[in-house]
């Protein structure tokens, strides 16, 4: 069997040169045509961990301790602050100064009226809860919330 040399492989590359070079410029322009006809989505995401007050039983009447379960209580009031923290966020207010301090939307803004941008934006939000038993004093944790978004710039 014989051996190629360096010199007989640039041999081949050079006869070959035509059938490389065109393979590089289809992938080259077929990434390119996909990079301006997909434009990229972003992902924000955040976490909040709720946590349980540590309360010595001593210091709790009896009735608390044995009318009802602690963790029920608990998963409620989870449900409550978590609840409460999705008002908060997704409040008019909040996401109009969220557009105006990032200039957020410029082409929707010049088409349609802030409450409409608005909307689109609170639909993209989604707030997920995720229930981990990382400790026994932990409830309805952490909560995830993310939104997706596609970058407008202003030109």
């Amino acid at each position: 069997m014989e051996s190629r040399g360096i010199f007989d492989l640039l041999r081949i590359l050079v006869r070959r040169r035509q059938v490389y070079f065109s393979t590089f410029v289809f992938i080259f322009a077929f990434s390119i045509a996909f990079a301006f006809l997909f434009p990229p989505t972003y992902r924000s995401t955040g976490t909040i961990q709720l946590q349980l007050p540590e309360v010595p039983q001593e210091v709790t009447s009896d009735e608390v301790a044995t009318g009802s379960d602690p963790a029920a209580i608990s998963a409620e009031r989870a449900n409550e602050r978590i609840e409460l923290i999705n008002q908060r966020i997704l409040t008019r207010d909040s996401l109009a100064d969220i557009i105006a301090k990032y200039k957020l939307y410029p082409n929707q803004l010049k088409a349609s009226p802030l409450d409409e941008v608005i909307l689109k934006m609170q639909k993209k939000i989604k707030i997920d809860v995720v229930d981990t038993d990382v400790a026994a004093k932990t409830v309805g944790s952490p909560e995830s919330g993310g939104a997706d978004a596609r970058p407008q710039f202003a030109a």
